[in-house]
C-alpha cells in the first residue's frame, strides 16, 4: 500500500508541473521568421500644369506622392491559424514616391492589402487667366484615396510590385 501512495504522490507532482507549463497567450507578429517584399511607387495627378521647358500648358501634371504613409493590412489568420483581426504596418515614401514594405510571411501564404493614406491637396481644374504670358490656374481642394491592392498567398522571399497614379475621388465645391 505504501508503494501505491508513493506512486500517487509522483503522479500528483507530474500533474502539477504539467499544469504550470507556459502557454502562448497571444499572437505576436514578430514571431514570424520569414518575410516577403512589396515595393512600388505612388504618384498623383495634380490636374493642369505648365511645362516650362516646352512653354506649354499640360492637362495632367503627375507628381510623386512624396513623404507619404503607405499601409500594409495583414490578415492575422493567414499568419497563424485561428488568429483574429488584422495587423497594420506602415512605411513612408521617399521624395520620389518610392516605398518598400517588409511583410511577415509563412509558407502557407500570407494575405495583405497595400494602400496609401487618404489625403487632400490642391487640384487645378483649368486655366483661369494669363498674367505676363503665364497661366493662372483655377484651383480647388481635392480628396485622393488609393485603391487597396490585395496580395494573396505571399510566401517568404516573394517580391511583388504595386505602382499607382492616384486621381481625385471628389472635389470640394464652394
Amino acid at each position: 500500500m505504501k508503494y501505491f501512495y508513493k506512486f500517487l504522490s509522483v503522479i500528483a507532482i507530474v500533474t502539477l508541473l504539467a499544469g504550470c507549463a507556459k502557454e502562448q497567450s497571444s499572437f505576436k507578429i514578430e514571431d514570424i521568421q520569414g518575410s516577403a517584399i512589396i515595393k512600388g511607387k505612388f504618384q498623383y495627378n495634380a490636374g493642369y500644369g505648365y511645362d516650362y521647358d516646352e512653354n506649354k500648358v499640360i492637362t495632367s501634371d503627375t507628381r510623386p506622392l512624396a513623404n507619404h504613409v503607405v499601409y500594409a493590412e495583414i490578415t492575422n489568420n493567414s499568419l497563424r491559424y485561428g488568429a483574429e483581426g488584422v495587423t497594420i504596418l506602415q512605411v513612408s515614401t521617399d521624395a520620389n514616391g518610392n516605398y518598400t514594405l517588409y511583410i511577415p510571411a509563412t509558407y502557407e501564404g500570407t494575405d495583405v492589402k497595400v494602400y496609401p493614406k487618404t489625403f487632400t491637396t490642391i487640384y487645378r481644374t483649368g486655366i483661369d487667366h494669363y498674367e505676363l504670358g503665364e497661366p493662372i490656374f483655377k484651383e480647388v481642394e481635392a480628396l485622393f484615396e488609393g485603391t487597396k491592392k490585395t496580395f494573396s498567398g505571399l510566401c517568404p522571399n516573394d517580391i511583388k510590385f504595386y505602382d499607382a497614379t492616384l486621381s481625385y475621388t471628389s472635389l470640394r465645391t464652394n
